[in-house]
């Protein structure tokens, strides 16, 4: 017999804990070091969530609720340029509709939490542990063999353990400002002065391409109050720990004449200034590659799995962050519980378990993330105006065909 602990009340940890409450037949505790469930501000921030991480939350039983949520579905994508003007129709270089089969919305992470944790009903979340202590209290542990599920994030306390060596994410070069602006949706008229309303028309996600100078701007409505931006921008490591505020670094980012048109800049400036600052936020991008999944912490003599961003912190440029670690704790919850009810339940079998995760998600995690690394690269370089042009204007536009684009939204995980 064996026990499951998850370290970490995050996206993965709480998939795995709600598949194996569904599953019913492996036990598991949550620990999570914080003091306490976040709070609104601490879940001020949005993400995206594809077909496969709706797939996933339907499975578990939250998909509603989560939707309640982000009323606006994205349907159409569109590519244009920040020096163009708005009152120009001619700004969106690219655009077209999402297949009809995929499904991507933008929702603040602290309610699609907040869903998951109510929907736990067959465990209580232990806040206020530190992870270190219990590996210690379970390695000093004799008799049923317990598995420890590392959901404590990007800066791993339990991927440190499994590796014995600072296993740092690499950072991309580039931070991402990002933040949710409470504007009430009204169309545009002809006699309207440029507005936000261009750029975030219902049911559309908008990226702004910069001109070679290593930034770019994405908008997308989330329902019919609240609107959610980013702005992306290359910054040397050794400028990190001086930035300024996310609000007050994009209103510079935004107000030389050089980088964004008049009317472009005009919306934009109404984006941050109907942002409350506990709502804006910037994010190192970081990744780590090869991902690690699996092992034995040796101090402790403990078996480990690694789901989501402990596992594999990814750059945002698919939007896959979430959606990965919700695959991530839905598959090792399923591989658990078959195992468990077959009464493989030695610590041999668990070690067989952990292979079988490994080999079930080591494809498909590399490729988001090395396909997101790449994405992120090629926009983010620094190019002369010859190839600027070259890119947004051809380059760009071609790569975003819709299935291709959307491919990495396919779910390679069988229900259970």
């Amino acid at each position: 017999m064996f026990v499951a602990t998850i370290a970490g009340a995050s996206f993965g940890g709480l998939a795995t804990a709600l598949q194996l409450q569904r599953r019913g037949v492996v036990p598991f505790s949550v620990l999570d070091a914080s003091d306490g469930p976040p709070t609104a501000q601490v879940g001020a921030h949005a993400v995206g969530l594809w077909t496969n991480a709706w797939w996933v939350l339907d499975a578990l039983g939250v998909g509603e609720r989560a939707r309640e949520c982000c009323r606006c579905r994205a349907d159409v994508f569109r590519v244009g340029d920040m020096g163009s003007e708005l009152a120009d129709g001619r700004w969106v270089r690219r655009a077209f509709a999402a297949p009809a089969e995929h499904e991507f919305r933008r929702v603040r992470s602290g309610d699609v939490m907040q869903a998951m944790r109510d929907a736990l009903t067959g465990a209580s979340i232990e806040y206020g542990g530190r992870i270190e202590d219990r590996l210690d209290e379970i390695g000093r542990r004799s008799g049923e063999p317990t598995l420890v599920v590392g959901a404590d994030g990007a800066d791993s306390f339990v991927r440190r353990q499994l590796l014995r060596r600072d296993a740092t994410p690499r950072y991309a070069g580039y931070v991402a400002h990002r933040g949710i602006a409470r504007i009430p949706w009204r169309a545009p008229n002809m006699s309207d002065s440029p507005s936000t309303a261009a750029l975030d028309a219902p049911g559309c996600v908008t990226l702004l391409l910069g001109r070679g100078d290593g930034t770019r701007i994405g908008v997308q409505r989330m329902d019919d109050e609240r609107v959610f931006w980013f702005g992306c921008e290359n910054v040397h490591q050794s400028q990190l720990d001086t930035l300024p505020s996310p609000l007050e670094r994009m209103a510079s980012l935004t107000a030389a004449p050089s980088r964004l048109s008049s009317s472009m800049r005009a919306a934009v400036q109404q984006l941050l200034q109907a942002t409350p600052s506990e709502d804006a936020s910037t994010a190192r991008c970081r990744d780590l590659f090869p991902p690690v999944f699996q092992g034995i912490c040796p101090a402790r003599n403990v078996l480990a799995a690694l789901v989501g961003d402990a596992a594999h912190p990814c750059t945002p440029n698919l939007s896959q962050g979430v959606g990965l670690a919700l695959e991530d704790g839905y598959a090792l919850a399923n591989l658990l519980s078959n195992a468990y009810a077959a009464r493989r339940r030695s610590a041999a079998d668990l070690a067989v378990v952990l292979r079988a995760y490994q080999r079930q998600r080591a494809r498909r995690v590399a490729t988001v993330m090395l396909r997101s690394r790449l994405v992120g690269a090629a926009l983010q370089m620094e190019l002369p105006p010859p190839l600027v042009a070259l890119r947004n204007r051809l380059a760009i536009p071609l790569a975003l065909r819709p299935q291709s684009f959307v491919s990495h939204a396919r779910l390679p995980i069988p229900a259970q």
